[in-house]
């Protein structure tokens, strides 16, 4: 299963003002689980965590709500920046027209640790998950994302500052908490869309 891995996605300035808003984001809740119950259909070379943590979540909106009856529409991240993420990944794919299903920013601090789970079941679905932050030290930091397919576990990408991955939704993935020696929240920005006919 393929992965589109993206450098330098934004320009600077534009880099700058998500990572600026998503820090002055007021509604952020510490809700957010990798997965809840194990499935039964997982593959056999991944490990569950026993006990998965909680981390920090913002809902920016989508046509789907990711807590329920909390979906607040912030148009600069729902239409202005899921447009020009949707564009450009859906050229780099060749896939048809992409619709937004939902966006949020994620934030996990030294300790919470992200599980294995599928984002969706559906091929016609996928992530684009943009690494946010505008410094970090992946090599000390750690925050990198793991991933498996059907058959073994691939290589994980690291963290690196305006950069991100898109996948189709059914890849096996979790987010790699940071390290203690990280002296900032690991934020992501998810954007779920699904292919749809033009």
């Amino acid at each position: 299963m393929q992965i589109f891995r993206e450098q330098n996605f934004f320009d600077d300035q534009t880099h700058r003002k998500i990572f600026g808003r998503i820090m002055r984001l007021t509604r952020w809740g510490l809700l957010q689980q990798s997965n809840g119950a194990p499935p039964a259909h997982k593959p056999d070379h991944i490990e569950f965590r026993a006990k998965p943590s909680l981390f920090w979540i913002q809902p920016l909106g989508g046509s789907r709500d990711v807590i329920p009856e909390q979906n607040p529409h912030d148009l600069y991240f729902e239409e202005h920046l899921a447009q020009r993420v949707g564009e450009k990944l859906r050229a780099r794919a060749g896939l048809s027209r992409l619709e937004l299903l939902q966006v949020y920013a994620n934030g996990q601090t030294p300790g919470q640790e992200g599980d294995w789970h599928q984002d969706s079941h559906r091929p016609e679905d996928w992530t684009f998950l943009y690494y946010s932050n505008t410094r970090w030290k992946a090599s000390t930091w750690g925050g990198a994302t793991h991933f498996a397919d059907a058959q073994k576990v691939l290589d994980p990408v690291a963290y690196e500052p305006n950069s991100g991955v898109f996948f189709r939704s059914d890849l096996w993935h979790y987010g790699a908490a940071p390290t203690p020696d990280a002296e900032a929240m690991r934020t992501t920005l998810a954007f779920k869309f699904r292919e749809v006919e033009s």
